[in-house]
């Protein structure tokens, strides 16, 4: 995943503001010009990936579950890596915008894995605390266009679920929680 969202960043001016990986969901705070369209290739890069690994590993039973799970309606592949879809949402303002790190950090905290988000190594929180991270993030993601002008807030995600619309800079940018 980290790869995928290195490459992205690289390719395609992909900005990664804050992300949580669990064992069965991830959550992320990005932006990109098309949004969408990186999500698509995050998803499918990582899903071919997951897949040849649980191939090389012999996982037969974790295969037949992504195969179980494939919708009828795909028949371009045999496996269902990420839940399809999204549910966009609108982040206007940089109260709500400064919510969503936090958010996202808590789940590990929530589900008694750890004791204080940055403890938890696949997270932002570490970046967010002035501890070196697996990835670079953008702490910075409130700017101001010209002297006087208001801040905006920029992004937060989770991913396989839904995406997000954000205000950055007086422009709308796709950004998403997935």
């Amino acid at each position: 995943m980290l790869d995928s969202w290195r490459f992205l960043q690289q390719d395609s001016g992909f900005q990664l503001y804050g992300y949580v990986i669990l064992e069965n969901y991830l959550h992320l705070i990005a932006a990109s010009e098309d949004l969408s369209h990186d999500m698509q290739r995050f998803k499918s890069y990582t899903a071919k990936q997951i897949i040849a690994h649980l191939k090389q590993c012999r996982s037969a039973k974790l295969l037949e579950l992504l195969a179980f799970f494939k919708r009828t309606h795909k028949q371009d592949t045999t496996y269902q890596v990420w839940e399809a879809g999204s549910h966009p949402q609108i982040i206007e303002s940089e109260v709500v915008m400064r919510q969503k790190p936090d958010y996202i950090h808590q789940n590990p905290v929530k589900r008694d894995y750890v004791d204080q988000p940055e403890h938890w190594r696949y997270s932002s929180a570490r970046n967010y605390a002035g501890q070196a991270g697996l990835i670079e993030v953008i702490r910075a993601w409130c700017v101001t266009r010209e002297a006087g002008a208001p801040k905006t807030a920029f992004p937060s995600w989770s991913l396989g679920t839904s995406a997000l619309l954000v205000f950055c800079a007086g422009r709308r940018s796709r950004l998403g929680l997935y």
